[in-house]
């Protein structure tokens, strides 16, 4: 019948806003972070894109002891919200879902990681550190960050 929808079509980014009850922004920022993904034409399938979405949310209610986002995690470890997520995507602090965090396996995840990179002598050219690496443990403990998080090593 016409104006059925099946499963199989497609629709467009204000029809599945609607059907999941966002805006049609907020369809595109999870197609960009590749929780929903758009055809050929920009178009959502929309049995990929409820299942894809009901993960997500599934993921979201994962269990985790203090949860974040990347940016608390940012403010928390004198971070760029960048380097939370270049360090996520490099296995240093662990992703629960896309975008949150476990605040105490982040913290642990990054302070092995500096032990291991000051260890290993990596500090850049002239002993002065790449803009991408962190802080130094002296800086950390200066900031009253390494005390707080040796806590719960």
């Amino acid at each position: 019948m016409k104006g059925e929808l099946r499963m199989q079509d497609t629709v467009n980014v204000e029809t599945l806003a609607q059907m999941l009850d966002l805006t049609p922004r907020r369809i595109q920022q999870l197609a960009k972070e590749d929780i929903l993904k758009k055809d050929g034409r920009g178009d959502y399938n929309l049995s990929e894109s409820l299942l894809s979405y009901v993960k997500h949310l599934e993921a979201w209610r994962a269990p985790a002891a203090i949860p974040c986002d990347a940016d608390d995690l940012a403010r928390f470890l004198g971070l760029t919200k960048g380097q939370v997520f270049y360090l996520a995507k490099h296995g240093v602090i662990p992703v629960i879902a896309h975008g949150r965090f476990d605040l105490e396996t982040g913290i642990k995840g990054y302070l092995a990681y500096i032990r291991e990179q000051y260890k290993e002598g990596n500090t850049g050219k002239a002993g002065r550190r790449a803009p991408w690496q962190p802080p130094s443990i002296a800086e950390l403990e200066e900031a009253a960050i390494m005390p707080l998080a040796m806590d719960m090593v």
